[in-house]
């Protein structure tokens, strides 16, 4: 699909040499081919991958496939102080297997789970013929305790509830040797 831009610079495109247009590969199979043609001449050549990466946030290129989405499932509903262990099992959907090749980079998998004002964090790498992976979270200890601040208007909760944790995930891509990085993705103020 080829975009139009909201507040178009008409000098960009004032050259007969040269010429910007945005364009959105929606499910695409394969890296976009672009034709141009001037008279009676006319040349046809794939995108090169790396002019199809988008810088995200924390400067790093996504180098991920066109065609699939990412599912989550977190594999029990309630964690106990015998067990505190939270697994994520995450899951590609939408993808047709037979075009790409099984070595094909998978992104990492970070997850965070935050109570009142702690985290802890667990990762793991998209894999093999199925690409899943499962991300392992710890919990700690002072987690199953009642919670130590209630927010403004909030119900007091019964016990026997339990605390809510809350889950987050971030895709990342490998390092140069497919592996996940140790360091924190995100950016912090202080």
């Amino acid at each position: 699909f080829f975009l139009r831009e909201a507040n178009q610079d008409f000098m960009r495109n004032s050259s007969l040499q040269s010429r910007v247009e945005s364009f959105f590969p929606y499910k695409a199979k394969r890296p976009p081919i672009l034709n141009a043609s001037y008279g009676p001449f006319s040349v046809e050549q794939v995108v090169p991958q790396d002019l199809m990466l988008t810088s995200n946030f924390f400067g790093s290129a996504n180098k991920f496939t066109y065609n699939w989405k990412l599912r989550a499932y977190i594999m029990s509903d309630k964690i106990y102080p015998s067990k505190p262990k939270v697994q994520v099992l995450f899951y590609i959907v939408g993808r047709d297997w037979d075009d790409y090749s099984t070595t094909e980079r998978l992104p990492c998998l970070r997850v965070f789970a935050f109570r009142e004002t702690r985290e802890v964090r667990g990762s793991c790498r998209l894999k093999g013929d199925l690409g899943l992976c499962v991300a392992e979270l710890e919990l700690l200890p002072s987690w199953f305790n009642p919670p130590t601040v209630v927010a403004g208007r909030k119900k007091t909760m019964d016990q026997s509830e339990g605390s809510p944790v809350e889950l987050y995930y971030a895709i990342q891509p490998g390092d140069e040797k497919g592996e996940c990085t140790k360091e924190d993705v995100r950016k912090s103020n202080g």
